[in-house]
């Protein structure tokens, strides 16, 4: 079950983290999915089954959302371990995702660019970025300060204004 679990949230993280700019996603089997084609099929089709942006960030939030409750449930179970091989295995786990939900974050930005002229869309996505940082920080599952400087160049952008909600 953890196995299934994990593999199913590190898929979808990294194809999150594969996104570039102009590429869009959909889900085809409950597996994320990316979009590069730009011919106006390709819109209709994602369009004719029931993609679009705002399902496609709910879907990207809900991913954040299930990603950070298998860390706290992985990080519970390696509490509970009693033996210093399963509380490898799990922080090996751990760890995995939280490189993965950090390098999401240039696809986030990545559809950030391909949704410019909607701004709605683009602070759901600032939102969906900063979330990552902060709850990484609040479990203090890194000690690098490249996360840090992360937060506070977004800190920064909201101070200044340059992020339009």
């Amino acid at each position: 079950m953890i196995d299934e679990k994990f593999y199913r949230i590190s898929h979808d993280l990294r194809i999150l983290s594969s996104i570039r700019e102009n590429n869009r996603i959909y889900t085809e089997n409950a597996k994320m999915k990316i979009d590069s084609s730009y011919k106006p099929i390709s819109a209709f089709s994602r369009y004719f089954n029931g993609e679009d942006r705002h399902k496609n960030i709910d879907i990207i939030q809900n991913l954040i959302d299930d990603s950070f409750f298998f860390i706290d449930t992985m990080l519970k179970l390696n509490f509970d371990q009693e033996t210093n091989n399963e509380k490898g295995r799990i922080k090996s786990i751990i760890s995995s995702i939280q490189i993965l939900l950090i390098e999401c974050t240039n696809g986030i930005r990545n559809l950030r660019i391909t949704y410019q002229n909607d701004v709605s869309t683009k602070a759901r996505l600032y939102d969906i970025e900063e979330r990552i940082i902060r709850d990484l920080v609040s479990r203090n599952l890194f000690t690098d300060n490249s996360v840090y400087s992360k937060i506070y160049a977004i800190e920064n952008r909201l101070a200044h204004g340059s992020i339009q909600k």
